[in-house]
């Protein structure tokens, strides 16, 4: 192989040398799998990421322009790589939510007695669990708005907190019922 540097590599890359292209590929794989692995941390994910920045880099040799080099290059198409995986996969994960949720509420209308069906006190015991998962004065402040009635000013007076502080305790508390009962969630809010 008569390859010194990058550009020669590039060069030769661009020109369909195969020798070029496993040269690269033996130079940078271990360090783009690395890399790509501070971004996705699923390790079948970051073989397919990194292989596929080297398909796309031989697919589209003679078409690429490597204007700094082609080690950033090649980082900077592996980072683009794992924000497209992480896009879909958060795209795909919102889509499985609602499906889930679809589902569970067409079997309700199936059945509108579906929900007596479900033990009362297993119910009971999933949303007592979530709510003592929360911080303290997170699930002080849910239980005072959503059990006891309190409007968020009452909550703010009875606790001498702003009521921002009443608004972001709420929010945590949404978010972290929401991930820990997914589709209880609604059952909770109208408690």
């Amino acid at each position: 192989m008569c390859c010194s540097n990058n550009k020669e590599l590039n060069i030769l890359l661009r020109k369909g040398d195969n020798k070029a292209y496993h040269k690269i590929f033996n130079l940078y794989y271990s360090d783009l799998y690395n890399y790509a692995g501070r971004i996705i941390s699923d390790k079948y994910l970051l073989d397919d990421t990194v292989q596929d920045v080297f398909v796309n880099l031989y697919k589209n040799r003679d078409k690429i322009k490597v204007d700094v080099s082609l080690k950033a290059y090649l980082y900077k198409s592996t980072y683009n790589h794992c924000i497209d995986i992480i896009r879909h996969n958060n795209i795909q994960a919102k889509y499985l939510d609602v499906e889930v949720m679809d589902f569970y509420l067409s079997e309700m209308m199936k059945d509108p007695e579906v929900i007596t069906k479900l033990k009362d006190e297993d119910i009971k015991v999933a949303i007592d669990n979530a709510l003592n998962n929360l911080p303290p004065k997170c699930r002080e402040i849910f239980r005072l708005k959503k059990i006891d009635g309190y409007s968020g000013a009452e909550i703010s007076k009875k606790l001498n907190i702003s009521l921002k502080t009443v608004e972001s305790q709420m929010t945590i508390a949404y978010s972290r019922l929401r991930k820990d009962l997914k589709w209880l969630l609604f059952i909770i809010i109208s408690i």
